[in-house]
């Protein structure tokens, strides 16, 4: 769904990455594998959820925004809705411009642990005979 919605070959970490990187905050003490992306009265009720977070650094971070209201109707709604400040403007974008930046210093470091890694082998398969 998040590569469907921001088209760049996201998420960067595969589900159960990202699941373990929520579950080591403080402050969690769930998390729900494969949430329904409208947040919905039956799902508050069943999950007995008292209040839901919106970052501030988010590209739908207004409430004013339609995707953020369609979004969280009804906890807005029900008033259990609350915008949390983000404590930096960090987004993804920049992580993937530092990945775009470092590519090819990391493809140089792979290509030398390689040819080292062929060698050592070679050397192996040589000293055998």
């Amino acid at each position: 769904m998040v590569n469907q919605m921001r088209h760049s070959n996201l998420p960067l970490m595969n589900l159960y990455e990202r699941v373990l990187s929520i579950l080591s905050c403080q402050f969690v003490d769930e998390v729900l594998i494969d949430a329904p992306y409208v947040v919905t009265s039956s799902l508050v009720a069943s999950l007995n959820i008292t209040e839901v977070l919106h970052g501030t650094v988010s590209e739908h971070a207004h409430k004013k925004d339609r995707r953020l209201t369609s979004r969280y109707k009804y906890p807005i709604e029900a008033g259990i809705f609350n915008m949390l400040d983000s404590p930096s403007n960090f987004k993804v974008e920049k992580i993937l411009q530092r990945i775009q930046k470092d590519r090819g210093t990391f493809e140089l470091k792979f290509e030398r642990k390689m040819k080292a890694e062929n060698a050592y082998y070679e050397g192996k398969r040589v000293g055998s005979n």
